[in-house]
């Protein structure tokens, strides 16, 4: 392989995702999403509100980004909408999920992310 990189990984099966749940369950993590369509001012209001949030893994997925939906609430008032998490990420964040076969991340009770 070119350039000394690793295979890509596209997908996972079912044991992998148990294995990855048994190993990292609790582990903690930062999201850095939730800045990348917000502009200056919001984005520091943004950072100096939840830059140092630690969440904790609840686990993975068994479905990948691409096949969960979740009901949206509409804004404005439109229409509450069934969306994917990569819609989701797309339309909120404005952040392409490049691998939308993959499990996503679980932490809390329905917080997800690719």
């Amino acid at each position: 392989m070119a350039g000394g990189g690793g295979a890509s990984v596209n997908e996972l099966n079912p044991s992998q995702v148990n294995k990855l749940n048994k190993i990292l369950r609790n582990a903690k993590f930062k999201v850095t999403h939730r800045y990348v369509s917000a502009g200056l001012s919001r984005m520091l209001e943004l950072t100096s509100r939840q830059t140092d949030r630690v969440f904790s893994l609840k686990g993975f997925t068994h479905q990948p980004a691409e096949n969960i939906k979740f009901l949206l609430t509409g804004k404005d008032g439109a229409a509450d909408k069934m969306v994917t998490i990569v819609e989701y990420y797309r339309k909120t964040y404005n952040a392409t999920v490049t691998k939308p076969r993959l499990p996503c991340v679980q932490y809390g009770n329905k917080n997800f992310v690719p």
